[in-house]
């Protein structure tokens, strides 16, 4: 029968010792018992256990058959008494492992801190020798299983050494497993000190793997003492103090870019900076107090060189994440990143990240509207412009490995895509969130706004390469205004809510802050809710279908379907606090009233006034209804809000 190559490796490992003996000698008897007990196996038709094999002798018995069969009982009853202690003592060695873990991790679980420095790799083993009881070949195992975990090493430096092996600590625990551990495993038994050293091989690791300086909290997320510092005092709900952004952008663009920025920025309020290519000259000194305070980015040319970087501007982008992180804000939850010309909906943003646990890991993001931007790129990443949120410890995770990350991916060309593989990397997926809006898309943008879906509007992108969303005023001017009706109300913010007016067969959809609709023929909800193509593609030399993420509708020049279409002017507070909203016509139609709904034309309605309740609704679990007020010939006409009735249908 071949031997069994770790049983001949322990056997020669124990042949070095002071009983040292011929280790043919050791094997030939080992591999006489393993015949014994096949045979006996065979006989009985049993499971051949630890009780069947005989680890007690360290010699081997001479060649003298009168003299073996004579001892053989005795000999058994010995093997068995000896075995029979030996898993005996095995079991509350493990038993008293486990405990005193139990007991050592309640006691070190709190406020640990390590360092990353890895001239501590040189104090471990000076440390490990500290430790009392711990033989040579435990100390190479322990040193081994810690060599490719540096935090860990630094934690177990950081302790006292009294307090790095219990056993050393505990004299009644160390003797009771010192006590077993010299009588039945020095006496010969290799198993018993294999399981031994593989005890307190287990023991060491897992205050290092499961302890500190990893928390582990329920659902699987893990962070660091730092992360899970600043989440033990931050318990509060989240507020805009917990959000802290990073905006991308460059010294030239900021000139004419700074006036998205300014219109939502809070000075005071909103925390983060803005990183510039190089620092800013000519009229943006002295530093606007309306805009955020700027930082320059890092010089990464060196690693750009070393890696020759594909894309060495998309890898200052995917940088920028590390830099803002450094900064460490007290109290940061939330990592925002976005461009210098994007508009963020921070009040909005706060509602929907305080319904998500800020210590777990989340990637958060949207999709471009244009289905071949996500197919050149990934369906699975978050396109940067419009923002992208990091939980805090993954900011911390994507910082850590930022150097490693740009080196992985040097021949990547595009900043998001860089950073959903490094997050990838981490083991964290996009999760999509529908308000942020990277606004991959030309021309008139109104058919998009007016049929915001039922989700908190979060940003808007790419406002610079549409035509100005309102009516008679230029692209800033448009910023400003949106921006102005959402100091009154974010939660309602583009939101869309339809109502109908029977006798007429009018549809009314309300895009609110935005604009109205008037449809002369009643139209489903879920038809209103396509947005109108007034927009056209991203790029006009992609023809392939589907163009968009959404179901859309065509401009039509039927009656029926054409709307009227009105827009925002003035928004107000009503006396019992209300919010009044005045939308006038952008132009006439130029279409005959619907005849195949009774040609009730809309053609006399010149202005629409909105009420809603100053209630405002951070969480959409169904839209709101509203009524119309009207009289027939009258140019002016009233939608008031309302909650839908419990068992309501719009239709």
């Amino acid at each position: 029968m071949a031997v069994d190559p770790m049983e001949n490796e322990f056997v020669q490992d124990r042949a070095t010792g002071n009983d040292a003996q011929i280790a043919d000698d050791v094997v030939e008897e080992i591999q006489a018992e393993e015949q014994n007990d096949i045979r006996a196996d065979t006989e009985n038709n049993a499971f051949v256990g630890l009780d069947d094999i005989d680890l007690t002798s360290t010699q081997p018995e001479p060649q003298n058959d009168g003299r073996k069969r004579s001892n053989s009982s005795k000999r058994k009853r010995s093997h068995d008494e000896a075995i029979e202690i030996c898993a005996e003592n095995m079991l509350n060695a493990a038993k008293l492992i486990s405990n005193t873990m139990s007991e050592v991790g309640k006691n070190l679980s709190d406020g640990l801190q390590y360092d990353r420095d890895m001239d501590m790799f040189q104090k471990l083993e000076r440390a490990l020798k500290e430790v009392d009881g711990l033989a040579n070949d435990e100390m190479d195992l322990v040193s081994f299983k810690l060599t490719d975990h540096p935090n860990k090493v630094a934690f177990f430096l950081s302790l006292d050494p009294h307090r790095r092996l219990p056993a050393s600590g505990n004299p009644k625990t160390r003797k009771k497993i010192g006590s077993w551990f010299n009588k039945y495993c020095v006496a010969g038994l290799w198993n018993c000190k294999a399981v031994l050293i593989s005890g307190v091989v287990l023991y060491l690791t897992s205050i290092f793997l499961f302890k500190n300086p990893i928390f582990s909290e329920p659902g699987g997320a893990f962070f660091s003492p730092e992360a899970a510092k600043l989440s033990r005092n931050n318990e509060s709900p989240t507020n805009i103090s917990h959000l802290l952004f990073g905006l991308i952008g460059s010294e030239e663009a900021w000139h004419y870019r700074k006036a998205y920025t300014e219109s939502w920025w809070r000075p005071g309020v909103t925390r983060g900076f803005l990183y510039l290519d190089v620092p800013p000259t000519g009229e943006l000194l002295p530093w606007s107090p309306s805009s955020p305070p700027y930082r320059v980015s890092d010089d990464i040319n060196q690693m750009v060189e070393e890696t020759e970087h594909a894309a060495p501007i998309q890898a200052r982008m995917v940088h920028g994440i590390m830099e803002v992180f450094r900064e460490r804000h007290e109290g940061v939850r939330w990592v925002v990143m976005g461009d210098d010309d994007s508009v963020f909906f921070v009040e909005n943003m706060v509602d929907v990240l305080a319904q998500y646990d800020h210590t777990k890991y989340y990637y958060f993001g949207g999709p471009s509207e244009f289905v071949m931007c996500n197919y050149w790129y990934s369906f699975n990443q978050a396109f940067g412009g419009a923002g992208f949120i990091l939980s805090y410890p993954l900011a911390e995770a994507l910082s850590n490995d930022m150097d490693s990350c740009l080196r992985r991916y040097a021949h990547i060309t595009s900043a998001d895509y860089i950073t959903m593989l490094c997050i990838s990397d981490l083991g964290v997926n996009l999760s999509i969130l529908k308000g942020i809006h990277q606004v991959d898309l030309r021309g008139d943008l109104s058919g998009f706004l007016s049929s915001h879906p039922k989700f908190p509007l979060l940003s808007l992108h790419h406002l610079d390469k549409v035509e100005p969303i309102f009516p008679a005023m230029d692209r800033f001017e448009s910023t400003k205004h949106l921006l102005r009706t959402a100091n009154y109300d974010q939660t309602r913010m583009l939101q869309q809510n339809i109502c109908y007016r029977r006798q007429s067969n009018w549809s009314v959809s309300v895009s609110w802050g935005y604009s109205v609709h008037i449809y002369e023929k009643i139209h489903r909800r879920s038809y209103l809710e396509m947005p109108i193509e007034t927009f056209r593609r991203w790029r006009s030399d992609q023809n392939h279908l589907p163009l968009y993420m959404f179901n859309t509708r065509l401009p039509s020049k039927d009656p029926c379907e054409a709307p009227h279409v009105f827009f925002l002017k003035t928004v107000n507070r009503t006396e019992d606090d209300g919010i009044v909203m005045t939308y006038l016509r952008s132009s006439e139609r130029g279409l005959p009233a619907c005849s195949i709904s009774g040609n009730h034309s809309a053609g006399y309605v010149s202005r629409i006034e909105v009420y809603s309740p100053s209630t405002k609704r951070p969480v959409m679990d169904r839209c709101e209804c509203c009524d119309i007020i009207h009289s027939d010939g009258e140019e002016g006409l009233k939608v008031k809000y309302r909650e839908c009735l419990l068992t309501e249908v719009i239709v």
